[in-house]
């Protein structure tokens, strides 16, 4: 669906467009004053019925409207990773709460509450042994006061900008540069 979405999206900005324009899906580029496009003027084949994507008054509970980011959020599956985005943009409902990510039901649950997957890469650590206690529980992190919290509830360290992965140690972030990052700001306005 993204998809398709997406594809209606050029080419009604690529018809829309004057010839001294040139079209872009350059986020840096668009014009911010203008109010989002919601409707497109391409007709559904089999009905007629001209195309309209989702409006934010369709978003489930937990869930809010953004112009850009529904292409480029966390799930189970990236949980954790930098995310790689599109440089368009996809209009949709986003996960709302801080810390949620899109379950496998397409649901938005707290990252921790992901299943485990049976082809979960292992975390590379060096050959060098760190001393130093570990959190047991899955998808938590050492927190600044020393207790086991969410992963997502963590602050950044301030010395590697970087925040910590479950299951590693400061050396073995420092020297791999693991990241856990959020998605990008999903209130357009």
């Amino acid at each position: 669906m993204a998809v398709t979405n997406s594809l209606l999206y050029i080419l009604y900005s690529l018809a829309s467009f004057s010839a001294k324009q040139k079209p872009t899906t350059d986020v840096r580029e668009r014009d911010w004053s203008q109010p989002p496009v919601t409707e497109s003027y391409l007709k559904d084949a089999t009905t007629f019925n001209p195309i309209t994507f989702k409006d934010e008054t369709n978003c489930p509970p937990g869930e809010a409207w953004s112009d850009c980011d529904a292409g480029c959020e966390h799930n189970c599956s990236n949980a954790g990773k930098p995310l790689i985005c599109p440089r368009m943009c996809v209009p949709g409902c986003v996960c709302d709460d801080p810390g949620t990510v899109r379950g496998p039901d397409g649901k938005c649950i707290p990252a921790p509450l992901c299943p485990a997957s049976p082809r979960s890469k292992p975390l590379i650590c060096p050959r060098m042994c760190v001393p130093g206690c570990v959190c047991d529980d899955p998808g938590t992190v050492r927190g600044p006061d020393g207790k086991c919290i969410p992963a997502p509830l963590c602050p950044a360290s301030p010395r590697t900008g970087f925040f910590p992965e479950t299951k590693s140690t400061l050396m073995s972030q420092e020297l791999y540069g693991l990241t856990f990052s959020s998605t990008l700001n999903r209130h357009s306005t």
